[in-house]
């Protein structure tokens, strides 16, 4: 098992996979906490508030943190939602974990309305992570799946 790498906002540098296994450079200026990586991975959720609204979408990336997807849906910032994330335990996509995280909406932002693409983009932060779902996210963002073609 590889060492446990310090991804801390206090180094001076750090990378992480990104762009389907492509490591990035990471500078002082980085606010992230976690390594993430980039990926297209669906993702079914609902508001933990009345009314119920249901969300979903398509992941731009993802972290032991949190992640960023786009959608139809306007979700305020600070809403908390309950998703279902369906993570790739396979480098083809053929096998499919469910992961059900509770999170919090960090920001939020419109996007250019195309002809059938999404409205908003949000990245929102994982609240109270089970043992399971990190070991799973963990692994995930970590292999990068650099194999992947």
């Amino acid at each position: 098992m590889p060492a446990k790498k310090n991804y801390s906002n206090k180094s001076k540098s750090a990378s992480f996979d990104n762009d389907w296994g492509k490591k990035e450079h990471s500078s002082d200026t980085e606010r992230r906490l976690h390594p993430r990586i980039k990926d297209r991975i669906f993702v079914f959720g609902w508001t933990a508030n009345e009314p119920i609204t249901l969300v979903e979408g398509i992941t731009n990336n993802l972290s032991v943190g949190g992640v960023s997807f786009d959608t139809n849906v306007e979700i305020k910032k600070n809403n908390v939602l309950w998703l279902e994330i369906y993570l790739p335990s396979d480098y083809r996509k053929q096998i499919l974990e469910s992961l059900y995280l509770k999170a919090r909406v960090i920001w939020r932002k419109a996007l250019k309305n195309e002809k059938g693409s999404n409205k908003y983009r949000i990245g929102l932060r994982f609240e109270n992570v089970a043992k399971k779902e990190l070991k799973m996210l963990t692994r995930y963002v970590e292999d990068g799946f650099t194999s992947r073609k």
